[in-house]
């Protein structure tokens, strides 16, 4: 294991899950246990749940991510936790989490996002019916943290219909909205944490690179969350100009200007491009299958 980190697990909890699809979800966090716990809530309401989940603990506080505290928010799942020493960032944190998920499929779940009870379900009708790379429509929803309780502030839908040469300008696909087959690293290569922040753009342009099927699930089963005050990782402007110009220059893009998924919706050309999709949120939060 890279960087001398460890690994522990703890029995899941009894399920009255009829099956676990064969489908691991890689989960990287560092220093939000309450987020990280809401987040495998939604995974444990999964009518299709999981396997197994993988949370790296990317050198928080060990008690963040005690396994058998995540086990219970994630009722019915299987959850192992890789403790990182010190930081390594959020790219090599979840290349680590693929390497250690066991699973013939892969997901990934940020810790502040979460996902509707049929998430994982509507992903893998997609794989089985022949795509090797899915993903879901999402609402982008703005939080304000600092009200107690928490509120919504925003919510937009982001729908893009699949196109190889619209993904070389915008990154239609939300990672915490993805699941694609394992064997597609061995055709695409690993996740490369030298892609900082683009890491899944990266992956993305490889996986099409390599002839990888994508499908599109027109279903907002995605709650991908922004802070109102800012506070996300993509909101460091700096780092997120350098890193959109290294995978420009990996694959030959030309310039590209960085963007988060928030910023691209305000883009004509993305607004443009909006496709229809259900939208099964009732707009609470935490949304009540969850909370």
């Amino acid at each position: 294991m890279a960087e001398g980190g460890s690994l522990r697990s703890a029995p899941s909890p009894r399920s009255g899950r009829a099956h676990h699809l064969p489908l691991a979800v890689v989960v990287a966090t560092r220093g939000r246990p309450a987020r990280l716990r809401l987040a495998l809530r939604s995974v444990g309401a999964q009518t299709s749940g999981p396997r197994e989940v993988v949370v790296v603990n990317d050198g928080g506080p060990a008690a963040d991510t005690d396994p058998v505290a995540l086990a219970e928010a994630a009722a019915g799942v299987r959850v192992r936790v890789v403790a990182l020493p010190r930081p390594l960032g959020q790219a090599a944190a979840r290349a680590l989490g693929v390497d250690v998920a066991d699973a013939p499929a892969l997901a990934f779940l940020d810790d502040d996002d979460l996902w509707l009870p049929d998430h994982l379900q509507g992903l893998w009708r997609a794989l089985e019916g022949g795509a090797d790379l899915a993903y879901s429509d999402a609402e982008v929803v703005t939080i304000d943290r600092a009200a107690y309780p928490e509120r919504v502030v925003e919510r937009r839908l982001f729908a893009l219909a699949w196109d190889p040469a619209f993904a070389r300008r915008y990154n239609p696909v939300i990672p915490s909205g993805v699941a694609f087959r394992r064997a597609l690293l061995d055709q695409a290569g690993p996740i490369r944490p030298e892609a900082g922040h683009h890491w899944d753009w990266d992956f993305l342009l490889r996986a099409v690179g390599a002839g990888a099927r994508v499908a599109r699930v027109a279903r907002a089963t995605l709650l991908y969350t922004v802070d109102a005050a800012g506070d996300n990782e993509s909101a460091r402007t700096a780092e997120m100009v350098a890193s959109v110009g290294r995978l420009a220059g990996s694959h030959g893009l030309g310039a590209l200007a960085p963007h988060t998924f928030r910023t691209m919706l305000d883009l004509p050309e993305v607004r443009d491009r909006l496709a229809p999709s259900e939208r099964p949120w009732d707009g609470g939060w935490p949304p009540e299958a969850i909370a």
